[in-house]
């Protein structure tokens, strides 16, 4: 504290013990439910190493000294560099995009990385604006010698040939936000549309089993969620709407909930979709009544969940509530209040941990629209179309042949009829001819 005043509470969570990191959080003295620190929001710079039960954190001389295995860390006041400027800042691209890095701050150089892994100074050293042809992650850096990196600043650029024919319908239906919830690893939840990306926070597992149907490709994974820590957290954005709206996400609740659970939303004042302690779907736009199904979701697998409201205050069935691209039932929208909540997904920002939501979502979506009853079930449609997929073969030179394709995984045999074995290389898959033969196809789903 200062004095009296600004005081702070440090806790130290060893939950793990040897088996993952501690984590350091801080919390307003006056209000504890006002978390100002984790050491997990950048943890590539703030792990202070193996837990250790019972350690805690000690504070002395305005630092906070964290105990772990083989170490001691000292968190204190420094002036962290900015994270550089992608721009743009992801998004879909038809044939290419160039790509720019800046920073703010003076004398420093920019390093990055486009498979995935994040930068440090020994990744590639950014000289000048670079093109990408293919979906990439960019993630970048800002350093200075004798100083910490800078955050990790990090962007989704997704090729439009590679979208499965779902996630193409969402993109030509211009939403503000699309999160297909599709990443297996990392604590970003990407925006592919506007670059309002959000955060997965608690325990939320990625990487899991997606929609089975053709219509979502074969990188077709969600996010589970366990209904009492995991959300994602989007800030900012363009999201406190209080004129025409509509939300879509793909549902999977396993079991009857335990307790009123938000699905995707902004906020009771604003706009938002549920599910209740019976397994019915709700939906509303500020503080008029929900819009609720008479019938449980509950155990019936994956579900297109769509709510609209017309932006009309004050006539009646002005909001929507579809399940599968069918309208279930209406209620009607007097003028939203809106607010300056954040957006959650598996989760109600104004209740905190009260309302987190357990089970599956995959393919969330906000538009700045009312999508028409026809929209809504060509979306649900797109789901079971097949992708159109090209595969390529010509020549790159020194005898030397390039094969690409749009999406899928690449399977290969010496004989027609099979075995086919997994290729694990991405497009262009460049290849050496050789005397023996060989066949190439492309798995979707």
């Amino acid at each position: 504290a200062n004095g009296v005043n600004n005081a702070i509470v440090w806790g130290l969570d060893s939950s793990a013990n040897q088996g993952g990191p501690a984590i350091l959080n801080a919390y307003n003295a006056t209000n504890l439910a006002q978390q100002l620190y984790s050491s997990s929001q950048i943890p590539e710079r703030d792990n202070p190493g193996l837990a250790i039960k019972y350690t805690m954190p000690t504070i002395a001389n305005g630092k906070v000294y964290v105990g772990a295995v083989d170490s001691v860390s000292i968190f204190g006041s420094l002036n962290f560099l900015p994270p550089p400027t992608i721009s743009p800042g992801g998004g879909v691209f038809s044939n290419a995009v160039t790509v720019s890095l800046t920073s703010p701050s003076n004398g420093v150089s920019i390093y990055y990385t486009l498979d995935g892994s994040f930068p440090t100074t020994n990744s590639i050293f950014y000289a000048g604006p670079f093109s990408l042809t293919n979906s990439t992650t960019v993630q970048a850096i800002a350093a200075i010698p004798g100083q910490p990196v800078s955050a990790v600043a990090s962007a989704l650029f997704t090729s439009i040939s590679s979208l499965s024919p779902y996630a193409a319908m969402v993109v030509a239906e211009g939403p503000l936000a699309y999160w297909p919830l599709n990443e297996t690893s990392g604590a970003v939840a990407y925006d592919i549309v506007g670059g309002f990306n959000g955060t997965y926070e608690g325990d939320a597992v990625l990487g899991q089993s997606g929609i089975p149907l053709i219509g979502f490709g074969s990188h077709n994974y969600s996010a589970q969620f366990d209904g009492q820590s995991a959300y994602v957290d989007v800030s900012g954005g363009p999201f406190n709407i209080i004129g025409a709206i509509t939300t879509t996400a793909w549902i999977n609740v396993p079991e009857t909930p335990t307790h009123f659970s938000g699905l995707l939303g902004h906020g009771d004042p604003s706009w938002r979709v549920s599910v209740n302690q019976n397994g019915e779907l709700g939906s509303a736009d500020g503080s008029d009544p929900d819009a609720t199904m008479a019938s449980s979701i509950a155990g019936t697998g994956w579900h297109l969940v769509a709510y609209s409201y017309t932006g009309v205050p004050n006539v009646t069935n002005n909001g929507s509530l579809y399940l599968d691209g069918v309208l279930k039932t209406n209620n009607t929208v007097d003028v939203p209040a809106g607010d300056a909540l954040d957006v959650w997904i598996g989760g109600s920002p104004d209740y905190g941990t009260q309302r987190l939501f357990s089970g599956y979502i995959a393919h969330a979506a906000v538009f700045g629209e009312c999508l028409t009853p026809s929209q809504i079930a060509t979306l649900y449609s797109a789901g079971s179309t097949p992708p159109s997929i090209s595969l390529n073969l010509s020549p790159a030179g020194s005898g030397r042949l390039s094969l690409t394709w749009s999406q899928g995984v690449l399977l290969q045999s010496t004989n027609l009829s099979g075995l086919w074995t997994t290729n694990t290389s991405s497009s262009p898959y460049t290849i050496v001819p050789t005397n023996a033969q060989m066949y190439f196809k492309v798995l979707v789903n």
